[in-house]
């Protein structure tokens, strides 16, 4: 669960009731910041991280605590008019989890993801027309490959 008041992340390790097993900071409030969640490093751990949709910002960490980004980039995605939502996953199967924006189509009905194969800045690897604005983003190994 993540606290956009409070920039807050609480994290449970088993599907039982109860607090959070794992509850720490991170970021920056009033940047209307949205979290991602992916295998940065390819360590086979999840960890958190944030979009900044204002700034087009990814602030990415390899360890569930508190402290800065170990990954910061701008992923600068034109058009979409302001419609940014993120999303991640391993797109090339290389054991490493990397970003995406789902972003409006220029005719304004449709989306299109604009998939990384690396945590920085540059231009989408990958841009698949899929989805309607209302829809929101799901990225998962769905066929098991």
């Amino acid at each position: 669960m993540f606290d956009s008041v409070n920039m807050a992340f609480f994290l449970k390790n088993s599907f039982t009731k109860g607090g959070a097993d794992i509850a720490f900071n991170f970021g920056t409030a009033g940047q209307g910041a949205i979290p991602v969640v992916g295998d940065w490093n390819g360590d086979g751990i999840d960890t958190i991280g944030l979009f900044i949709p204002g700034t087009k910002t990814f602030q990415l960490r390899n360890s569930n605590s508190n402290g800065g980004a170990d990954l910061q980039f701008v992923y600068n995605i034109t058009g979409g008019s302001g419609f940014f939502k993120p999303v991640a996953g391993d797109w090339d199967g290389d054991g490493v989890d990397t970003i995406g924006l789902m972003v409006r189509n220029i005719i304004g009905t449709g989306t299109t993801f604009a998939l990384r194969n690396s945590n920085s800045s540059g231009p989408a690897n990958v841009a698949v027309a899929l989805g309607s604005i209302s829809d929101l983003p799901v990225a998962g190994n769905f066929d098991g490959r």
